[in-house]
């Protein structure tokens, strides 16, 4: 088997998903104020691997202060 067959290099959620295991293994760290309080909102309904932080009330995504912040093309095509 491929390691090109692997489901996060075919869908956008997977890839999400998979991206944000690697970046944050112990739950999701906002990029902007730093809170590892664990209380982010999930906005999944609205975009997917959105967050809002309940510290600073800023929206992110594990895309954020990455390479793949201002990528033009999708994340699992970026992959």
């Amino acid at each position: 088997m491929s390691v090109l067959s692997k489901p996060y290099f075919h869908d956008e959620a997977a890839a999400f998903l998979h991206l944000e295991g690697v970046f944050w293994p112990n739950g999701p760290v906002c990029p902007h104020c730093g809170s590892i309080s664990g209380k982010q909102y999930d906005l999944a309904k609205t975009r997917v691997g959105l967050c809002k932080c309940s510290d600073c009330r800023k929206q992110f995504t594990v895309k954020v202060g990455t390479v793949f912040e201002s990528a033009h093309i999708p994340l699992h095509k970026a992959l």
